[in-house]
């Protein structure tokens, strides 16, 4: 696995080196070093979000998993406890179980809740789909392919480039919206019930 991992990173990186080589090869004009400059950035930013989102998302899923075994664990535990050893408080017993119960779900919610709010793995999908499509484009650059085997090659990547970058920041702020609208919607559940 890790040997795969070295060797996607490793083409990863040629593919880069090639675009640069040919990005520097190809005549044109002074205001797209802005663009060249802005690209790198973008480029290795993404990598490196990609990555951090990855590696966030899967640590909190299993620290989630653990306190809501723990948590799971610790209800058994108790109805146990009030079934089996406590049979002449029986009425009490339910009625803490029944409290477990609810601090269970409410803490579960909330850890949840609070999972939708990182959204590590939703970063990590428009990363990886952001990066994935600055690669075509910089395969198509490199290997002369239709929109690059003209004379503008640097002005329609540039062109390409740019609404892939758009259409990152319209989910993204998509995303946050909508994560407006969730957290809202707690607050109206709380008080209609």
């Amino acid at each position: 696995m890790e040997q795969r991992k070295e060797k996607l990173l490793d083409q990863t990186q040629e593919l880069y080196e090639k675009w640069n080589g040919r990005w520097l090869a190809e005549p044109g004009s002074r205001e797209l070093n802005i663009f060249y400059a802005m690209f790198q950035c973008v480029y290795e930013y993404t990598l490196s979000a990609k990555e951090y989102n990855k590696k966030m998302n899967f640590r909190w899923k299993v620290i989630f998993l653990f306190v809501l075994s723990g948590l799971w664990l610790f209800y058994a535990a108790i109805l146990i406890k009030f079934i089996f050893f406590s049979h002449e408080k029986a009425q009490l017993s339910w009625v803490e179980s029944g409290l477990s119960l609810v601090l269970l779900f409410f803490l579960s919610s909330i850890i949840s809740k609070w999972l939708d709010i990182k959204k590590y793995q939703e970063t990590w999908a428009r990363y990886s789909w952001q990066q994935h499509q600055m690669e075509m484009e910089m395969i198509r650059f490199v290997s002369n392919i239709e929109p690059y085997n003209g004379v503008n090659k640097k002005q329609e990547f540039v062109k390409n480039i740019s609404e892939i970058w758009g259409k990152n920041i319209e989910k993204f702020v998509h995303n946050m919206e909508e994560k407006e609208k969730g957290l809202m919607d707690i607050f109206d559940n709380i008080k209609t019930k």
